[in-house]
């Protein structure tokens, strides 16, 4: 027996969530991590023997004929990553195992309510290896956006204060943390609260407007996408992080403080629904109102696409179109 098979009960979600991929699912049905899709053509199970996670891709047509391309979660960590042979895979293998989130993380609400994390230490130094390895070569931020607006933060589950986990940290006007881990890059706060900020990308958490123009980012991956798509260092206008598609409600009355309001949401259901409430709120105060999803209208978000910018002007240096403002 290999020493890494305890790694292959890692689950497939786990992997997906690390290479910034969709893991919405229906049942057992994922959507591929291979290319975009609007209908999940992916199976993934347990298998009942050893409890390893395996999956197999239908190459879109989930419904016909044999799956083209499957195996385990080594497999899916060897093709999204790049690396070879087994050494390789293991090692981003055991990342992501070892950053599994925090389960105890409680419902997160613009009511105030607490959530199950205790934040140990914040630093401005990001001496985690698997964190810097997630934000810098999984996620593609550059290391001076991610020093400017982001800290390594540790944290431990109030239930049990002898797990403790590194993420990246992203503060909000509460004075919370939106986290993302280098393990199962689940979406988590130690306090609900929107992040605002100023053209000069200072918070501004009283919300205040400082700009005509105001720019809605549905998670801080995506505003430092924007960013680097971009490159500049500040976003040059106002800018709110929602943390959650389903806050946009709450950013209702700073949108409306603006002459012009763009929004770069996900390309899921939920994404719809805050564009579509969005644009009937600036609709009905006159306001001028651009969805700006067409600048990646194949991907799933805005940090998904940038990836694939990324590695592309790595290969092409000087070139590169730029996210819309």
């Amino acid at each position: 027996m290999k020493d890494y098979s305890s790694l292959l009960a890692t689950p497939v979600s786990d992997v997906l969530a690390y290479f910034g991929k969709r893991t919405g699912h229906r049942g057992y049905m994922y959507y591929s991590p291979f290319r975009d899709e609007r209908e999940p053509s992916m199976r993934v199970t347990v298998n009942s023997a050893d409890g390893s996670w395996v999956w197999a891709d239908y190459g879109g047509s989930p419904t016909g004929g044999h799956h083209v391309d499957g195996g385990g979660v080594l497999d899916m960590v060897r093709r999204l990553s790049g690396v070879s042979g087994d050494s390789g895979a293991v090692s981003v293998l055991r990342e992501i195992a070892a950053g599994r989130g925090c389960p105890e993380v409680l419902d997160v609400s613009p009511r105030g309510r607490e959530t199950g994390i205790v934040i140990d230490d914040v630093s401005g130094e990001f001496t985690s290896g698997p964190v810097r390895r997630y934000a810098i070569r999984v996620r593609r931020i550059p290391e001076p956006l991610l020093r400017r607006y982001c800290r390594q933060v540790r944290y431990h589950p109030k239930s049990n204060p002898a797990r403790s986990y590194t993420a990246i940290g992203f503060l909000n006007n509460a004075g919370g943390w939106a986290l993302r881990g280098s393990g199962s890059g689940a979406k988590l706060n130690s306090a609900w609260g929107l992040t605002t900020l100023g053209p000069d990308g200072s918070l501004r958490a009283d919300g205040s407007a400082s700009s005509s123009r105001g720019l809605l980012f549905e998670g801080f991956m995506d505003f430092l996408s924007y960013l680097a798509w971009r490159g500049v260092l500040e976003p040059g206008a106002d800018v709110c992080v929602l943390h959650s598609a389903s806050n946009v409600v709450h950013a209702r009355e700073w949108a409306l403080s603006h002459g012009a309001v763009r929004s770069f949401f996900d390309n899921d259901r939920a994404g719809d629904t805050a564009t579509e409430a969005l644009a009937s709120w600036c609709a009905e105060a006159g306001l001028d109102f651009r969805d700006g999803r067409g600048a990646y209208a194949s991907s799933n978000d805005l940090n998904e696409a940038w990836q694939a910018e990324a590695a592309s002007r790595s290969e092409r240096p000087g070139k590169g179109r730029g996210a819309g403002r």
